[in-house]
Parts: C-alpha cells; sequence; structure tokens
C-alpha cells in the first residue's frame, strides 16, 4: 500500500478515536464524576485558581441547564424521574479540561447551594456551584441598552418541571413591561407569521389555559392560577416570583399607579 495513503488512513482512525474519546467524556453519569475530600483538595492545592475557563454549555438528562458566569453558578430545575438525581452529563467549555463534583444529589440539597463543580486542567480550575431546585426556571433575554421599561422586546425561555407540563421547554419572542421595579412585570408573548408578521403566542404554561399574557410578580401565596418560578433576566437570578395570567391582577396594579401619580 502506498506509504501515504497507509499514514492517512491512520491519521483518520486516529482522529475517529480521539472523537469517540471526547463524546464518551461528554456524557457521563453524574456519580461517576463525585470525588472525596482529598482528591478535591489535591486539585485546587496543585492548580491556580482561573475566571478564564468558561462553562459554555451543559444539560442533565440532554436538558440544557441555567449557566450564570459571571457569578459561576450552574441551576438544575429537578423533574421527577428515576434518573434526577444521577442525572446524564453532557458539558461544553471553552478549554480542554477535566470535571468533577464534591457531593451526591439528595433531597436535602434541594435549594441549598452545598454542591461544587469543578473544571480543572493541569494548571488552572475553576469552581461552580451547583443549585439544585424544584422551581420552573424563566430566563428573560434582552438588549441591556434598552430603556423603554414599559416595551423591552425579550425572548424568553421556561423550563417547567412539573410532571404534568404540556411542554417541557417554552421558547418565544414577547415584549416585557416593567410595572413596579423588582417586583412587578407584565409578559407579552408573540411569534412570526408567514409574511413576517407578529402574531399572538397563546402557550400553555403549568397547564393553565393558553394564553400570551402573563404577570410576573414577587413571590406572594401561591394559588391556583399562579405558580412559583425562579426568575433570570439576562441569566442573572432575579429571585423567586409567581406566574400568572394577566388579566384583572395586571390592570389592578397599573390602576393603583395611576390613581397615586
Amino acid at each position: 500500500m502506498d506509504r501515504k495513503k497507509l499514514l492517512g488512513i491512520i491519521l483518520v482512525l486516529t482522529s475517529m478515536s480521539v472523537i469517540i474519546i471526547l463524546l464518551l467524556k461528554l456524557n457521563i453519569r453524574y456519580n461517576k464524576l463525585v470525588i472525596n475530600n482529598d482528591k478535591w483538595n489535591s486539585i485546587i492545592s496543585s492548580r491556580s485558581v482561573s475566571t478564564s475557563i468558561k462553562l459554555e454549555n451543559i444539560e442533565f438528562n440532554d436538558y440544557n441547564l441555567l449557566v450564570d458566569n459571571e457569578n459561576s453558578i450552574i441551576y438544575y430545575s429537578v423533574v421527577n424521574s428515576s434518573k434526577k438525581y444521577n442525572p446524564s452529563i453532557k458539558y461544553v467549555t471553552n478549554k480542554k479540561v477535566s470535571i468533577a463534583i464534591n457531593d451526591y444529589i439528595t433531597d436535602d440539597k434541594l435549594e441549598q447551594e452545598d454542591i461544587k463543580i469543578i473544571l480543572y486542567n493541569d494548571s488552572e480550575y475553576r469552581i461552580y456551584t451547583l443549585v439544585v431546585t424544584n422551581y420552573p426556571i424563566l430566563n428573560i433575554m434582552y438588549d441591556t441598552k434598552e430603556d423603554n421599561k414599559s416595551n423591552i422586546p425579550v425572548q424568553i425561555e421556561l423550563f417547567d418541571n412539573h410532571d404534568y407540563a404540556p411542554q417541557r421547554v417554552i421558547k418565544s419572542d414577547g415584549k416585557f413591561k416593567v410595572i413596579e421595579e423588582n417586583s412587578v412585570y407584565s409578559l407579552s408573548l408573540f411569534k412570526q407569521s408567514l409574511g413576517n408578521n407578529k402574531r399572538e403566542n397563546h402557550v400553555s404554561i403549568f397547564g393553565m389555559d393558553k394564553r400570551d399574557e402573563y404577570l410576573i410578580k414577587k413571590k406572594d401565596n401561591e394559588s391556583d392560577e399562579h405558580r412559583y418560578i425562579r426568575l433570570f433576566i439576562n441569566n442573572n437570578y432575579s429571585g423567586i416570583y409567581s406566574l400568572g395570567h394577566k388579566e384583572g391582577r395586571i390592570n389592578n396594579f397599573e390602576r393603583n399607579k395611576e390613581i397615586n401619580k
């Protein structure tokens, strides 16, 4: 066989082997990544802490988790399944690194910040906090230069972890309105139709009737019409809010604002 052809075949086979190894490495069960304190401390003591390592994407059981790289926090909204405490993990980073976890997910870890994930190579490491939550997660993305608080174009992604979720992940364009700063917001959903025209996007959230108008309000008493969520604005955590249909209550807020002017 021609020497060049033989070298070419070897290179192709070697490349395929590397790809297969990487794919296997990026899809592994949670419990296989848990290490003991001695191993954890050994990683930290022999390397320098770094913020240049970045977790670009991570999936648990094929669902994307919300990553706050600014504060080094990962949020995992638990779906009730046999694999919820030992999910299959895939991840993408900006550097070639290994990954390890300091503890298992258990019932008493819900809503706590005791679990740490470390990304590391031969010279540096970065630690993320894993927040395991029972709440659904809503992330609202918009241009931070937008100053018209009554009509902000947004893109939303809602991860509904409830057993009865009609749709696990909901994505939509929309308009966002600040009614009370850090307290009350309204959200209108729409989608592009044929001809590039905007029309209302009626979706069912938490099993409620399909609507395109929703009210987001700082946590209060949960009711049949409103469900608690963890709210994020541009991937940054804002707190626990309730999400429900807009009608009725939103009008009262707007009416009170007009009266108090």
